[in-house]
């Protein structure tokens, strides 16, 4: 199983520990290929806004130099786990900026094919409240984005340490649950996307059919065999 872990805050905080759970857990029931970023070195620019993603190519962005092997990963893994700390009721800012920059391959302009066949996952921690809208962000970039089939873990916990985080009843509970979903995933056959998504790819296909205002967009989906029927699971 190849995992990409897309770390929002830095090494042995309590978001990442939560992490460190699950994938270990996931390497107790199959070998597991972990690639791991961490988003404060491995990628900390901020969207410009410049929409050279959307309008002209990927290659476009200013900053598709840096971002490219996150991509290649992602494409290439099984299971993508994006993880963010609570900050302001929300993801922190560099996993923020980072979803930004994948705006190109959000199903209303050009889905990855590869991202319909992958198990996702958001992991989020919190002193306090938000954890519920942080996950939904992972969410809705989830369903966008076209992945197969998708599920957050939210963690309230203040600062504590190593041990007493792997502990967790509630965490474990959780992380136990959710391996085995995924290894379940994993080894079946079919890996057809979840209704909402089948239904958000038929709808953007009629709206791609009739998309006089971003070629690149329509000339996509109709280049992958999408306006006539053919699907990418």
């Amino acid at each position: 199983m190849n995992v990409t872990v897309i770390n929002a805050s830095n090494k042995n905080g309590n978001t990442h520990r939560c992490v460190e759970v699950l994938t270990d857990k996931l390497s107790k029931m199959t070998e597991v290929n972990k690639v791991e970023y961490f988003l404060a070195k491995d990628f900390n620019k901020f969207c410009t806004g410049c929409m050279q993603c959307i309008l002209k190519s990927k290659e476009s962005c200013p900053h598709y130099t840096e971002l490219s092997p996150i991509i290649e990963s992602i494409l290439s893994a099984d299971v993508i786990i994006l993880s963010s700390p609570v900050y302001v009721f929300d993801v922190s800012g560099s996993m923020k900026s980072f979803l930004d920059h994948m705006a190109y391959m959000w199903m209303l302009h050009r889905p990855e094919k590869e991202m319909f066949n992958k198990f996702a996952v958001g992991i989020s921690s919190a002193a306090g409240g938000g954890i519920g809208h942080t996950n939904k962000t992972f969410k809705n970039n989830f369903l966008f984005w076209g992945v197969s089939r998708y599920k957050t873990i939210g963690l309230r916990v203040l600062a504590k340490s190593k041990d007493e985080i792997y502990n967790d009843p509630k965490l474990n509970k959780n992380t136990d649950k959710l391996c085995k979903e995924i290894y379940k995933w994993n080894v079946s056959k079919g890996k057809s996307p979840k209704v909402l998504t089948r239904i958000l790819f038929g709808m953007v296909s009629k709206m791609q059919k009739g998309n006089t205002w971003t070629a690149v967009d329509s000339d996509y989906w109709k280049n992958n065999g999408w306006l006539n029927g053919k699907k990418p699971w």
